[in-house]
């Protein structure tokens, strides 16, 4: 598996360089500015249950991406563009099947309640400052490019709901409303928690959740603060200056640590959390419409 972690520094210079050149050549410098929809979702194996079926899908979520765009053109065919976009990404999550709960009660160690049946629904929006650079063929009217982006995050952020079900339980339905940079482990129900009779204990059960909850004093967030990819597209000029255009972006990067990404389906024979070791990347299809001076 190709594993590529880039110095931001160097990226950073990268840029600098590029700026600096186009103020050098101004005759072939120019500015823009795009903005568009992204359609992302966050690639990744899915889980199993005992039987070898999916249990998670991941769909294409929508946002938004704008920003200035740097032209420098070398020849009247062949030049380099660099942007600097806000750009959301993210993808509507869903579980549902086997799983399991842990349940705290008023007094005493939690409960694990196994055999159950978890259903999520999650709509996941990462926010990132996007830095691609790509080299830039235009012939007539019609654009094609390709090249490398850098992303840094600045937000991330979900909204769903979870409902568990399983013998002997009452079902109940939690809202779900993550801060994944700021939200803290914690077991603390909320303010006034469902009370639910379980095996004869009385459990706290929270209205709502964040990002951590039962996670154990895991101090990691979830969604790594750096991505990088490569991405091509194409455009289309309806005037000198106006373009639509469409681009495709693939993550080259994990985008989740391990240590906060857990297995929802089992935990291990002694109750313990099981981490996934595998790789989520970002995929986005972003369209715009943009105009270059």
């Amino acid at each position: 598996m190709l594993n590529i972690k880039p110095d931001m520094r160097i990226y950073s210079l990268i840029l600098v360089l590029f700026l600096f050149i186009g103020t050098v050549v101004a005759q072939d410098f120019s500015f823009g500015f795009k903005a568009g929809l992204n359609f992302s979702t966050i690639e990744g194996p899915s889980e199993m249950d005992s039987n070898g079926s999916s249990l998670e899908e991941v769909d294409f979520s929508r946002g938004f991406q704008f920003g200035p765009i740097f032209n420098l053109k070398f020849t009247d065919v062949f030049g380099v563009r660099a942007e600097l976009l806000y750009s959301q990404k993210g993808a509507d999550y869903s579980y549902n099947g086997q799983s399991f709960w842990i349940f705290y009660p008023e007094v005493g160690d939690p409960f694990y309640h196994t055999g159950g049946n978890r259903n999520t629904k999650l709509f996941i929006t990462n926010s990132y400052i996007d830095l691609p650079i790509t080299a830039v063929v235009r012939w007539k009217r019609l654009e094609v490019s390709a090249g490398i982006s850098a992303a840094i995050l600045l937000t991330s952020k979900a909204l769903g709901e979870v409902t568990y079900t399983g013998p002997n339980i009452d079902p109940f339905t939690i809202a779900l409303e993550y801060n994944y940079a700021k939200d803290e482990p914690t077991t603390d129900p909320g303010p006034d928690p469902m009370v639910k009779s379980v095996t004869g204990q009385t459990m706290l059960i929270p209205n709502q959740v964040g990002a951590y909850y039962g996670s154990f004093g895991r101090d990691d967030k979830l969604y790594n603060a750096f991505d990088f990819g490569l991405n091509a597209g194409m455009a289309v000029y309806l005037s000198k200056g106006l373009f639509l255009g469409v681009r495709m972006n693939y993550g080259l990067m994990d985008v989740t640590r391990e240590v906060q990404d857990f297995n929802t389906t089992f935990l291990t024979e002694d109750n313990k959390f099981i981490t996934k070791n595998d790789e989520d990347k970002n995929v986005s299809i972003q369209a715009s419409l943009g105009f270059s001076f």
